[in-house]
């Protein structure tokens, strides 16, 4: 069984997203990448890796509008740091955009 975590945008911004797979359980092996957009305000279930490849190891976000190109990346280097435990203890992700960038929340659901 593959990973599976539901996305909230909760900005106006239509978000082109990357998913970064964990290979196992360390974070200096990669399993490849997820690509999916949210529209404003959408809700998504997201399934991603597999049965193995279950961890996730970071998150890009994207957004185009306003003639500009607005963009975050967060990679885990080690486990069980903030943005580990925020992606892979937690089956929700919100995207909020607040002051010119953007912030990921979650919490269990």
């Amino acid at each position: 069984m593959s990973g599976v975590k539901q996305f909230i945008n909760d900005s106006d911004k239509t978000l082109n997203v990357t998913l970064f797979v964990r290979e196992g359980s360390d974070p200096a092996n990669q399993a490849g990448t997820k690509d999916f957009s949210l529209n404003p305000h959408e809700r998504k279930e997201v399934s991603y890796g597999n049965s193995s490849n279950i961890y996730l190891n970071g998150l890009g976000i994207t957004a185009f509008f306003n003639g500009e190109v607005i963009a975050k990346q967060e990679l885990v280097v080690q486990r069980g740091n903030d943005l580990d435990n925020k992606l892979n203890m937690n089956n929700v992700v919100e995207i909020e955009y607040n002051n010119d960038c953007f912030d990921v929340k979650s919490w269990n659901n």
